[in-house]
């Protein structure tokens, strides 16, 4: 999401993929409902961090303070730095909040009553929990699976297996439904079968799939211009590619291109 958004906005010329802070990354990710969630969430930890070190005793109390100063560390190193991304950092950030949020107010060494069954009111409760623990593994599983999908579309295109290219690339696209890059592989694989109107096909797919990312619209442009020859339906597309990424080198390269042809295409003093 940063990495699609920002093209439209900055003032320099570095291609940056990720956001150097988590509020910034979060907002392009996830917009402002992303934002608050995480603001309701972080009011959570703190007031569960509260009850939990004004229950504990010495000598458990300090242990409590140091995990706790630990997980506000990795959050404050968070706003100016991609830490949040580094499993290594992340994980004992992480690991140490969840600790100090689930101590809770009792002390650990209270004898723990059998769990009742029967009682829907501590079972929902776990149920849900667990539905969505599997819910987010499986959101992470799936793009991991698409990716494995594409590597393998690729190895069966450098076999010359068309057919079976097409059938891991397609797989990858359901998988994986809200990327482009199965799509960029569908193409590739139509456009070495001979048929580049499948290509075409595939990368107008990958457009309207996301349509404010400038990556796609500049794969739309080269194939219309290098293999289609279609130097007017190029340039349609590079119009939106360098409205979207204006401060590109490579895109302002592209449109100078396009014109070039098109202006050679059309008759002297018409209108390209």
């Amino acid at each position: 999401g940063y990495a699609t958004a920002r093209p439209q906005y900055r003032e320099d010329l570095l291609d940056v993929q990720h956001a150097h802070g988590y509020v910034p990354e979060v907002m392009a990710e996830l917009g402002i409902a992303g934002l608050a969630i995480s603001i309701a969430l972080l009011i959570a930890w703190i007031l569960a961090a509260r009850v939990a070190i004004a229950a504990a005793r010495e000598p458990e109390r300090a242990g409590l303070v140091t995990l706790a100063a630990t997980a506000v560390v990795l959050g404050a190193h968070a706003a100016i730095d991609w830490t949040w991304a580094i499993p290594g950092t992340a994980v004992i950030g992480l690991v140490s909040a969840g600790w100090v949020a689930g101590r809770g107010p009792e002390a650990v060494r209270a004898p723990r009553a059998a769990i009742d069954w029967r009682n829907a009111s501590r079972v929902a409760p776990a149920a849900a929990v667990v539905l969505l623990a599997l819910f987010t593994a499986w959101t992470v599983w799936q793009p991991l699976r698409s990716s494995d999908a594409s590597d393998a579309a690729l190895t069966a295109l450098d076999r010359r297996d068309l057919e079976t290219a097409r059938e891991h690339a397609r797989t990858a696209r359901d998988r994986n439904p809200l990327s482009v890059a199965p799509l960029f592989d569908l193409a590739t694989i139509e456009q070495a079968a001979g048929d580049p109107q499948a290509a075409e096909r595939a990368l107008e797919e990958a457009v309207r799939l996301q349509p404010a990312n400038w990556v796609p619209w500049m794969r739309l442009t080269d194939h219309r211009l290098f293999e289609q020859q279609d130097a007017q339906g190029a340039l349609e597309a590079v119009r939106v590619a360098i409205y979207l990424n204006p401060r590109s080198w490579d895109v302002t390269q592209r449109y100078f291109d396009v014109t070039r042809r098109v202006s050679g295409a059309v008759a002297p003093g018409a209108a390209p």
